[in-house]
């Protein structure tokens, strides 16, 4: 469903197919979220060391790619991400990658529908 309401708006949805360093991508992103051990659902204030490292894996792996746009789509991985020089990286054809966080849109469109005046 997602998929065909991006390519309609003419963006290409990048799934994590592929490996890093002989582990699947679907493995690292999902380890380091739900990994019982280290994973950003069990610890997230601060991330663990090996949690970010993996994220930080998977974004070098889009980069590589060229993707525009990573969309933070679990509610922890913004956590792994903090201040805006993690947030500003660049792709393979130097061009600034944006990332998206979901939660920080839903809020800022519960509180514009609360206060018009908008986010303070």
């Amino acid at each position: 469903v997602y998929a065909d309401c991006l390519h309609y708006n003419g963006i290409t949805l990048v799934e994590l197919a592929g490996k890093v360093e002989g582990i699947s991508m679907v493995d690292l992103v999902h380890g380091s979220i739900y990994n019982s051990k280290y994973g950003l659902k069990i610890q997230s204030n601060p991330p663990t060391t090996q949690a970010v490292n993996q994220l930080e894996m998977a974004v070098e792996f889009f980069l590589q790619h060229g993707v525009r746009m990573i969309v933070m789509g679990c509610t922890e991985i913004p956590s792994a991400f903090t201040g805006q020089k993690a947030r500003v990286r660049y792709n393979s054809n130097g061009q600034r990658v944006v990332f998206i966080d979901p939660s920080e849109i839903t809020a800022r469109v519960a509180i514009n529908l609360l206060d018009p005046s908008g986010w303070k």
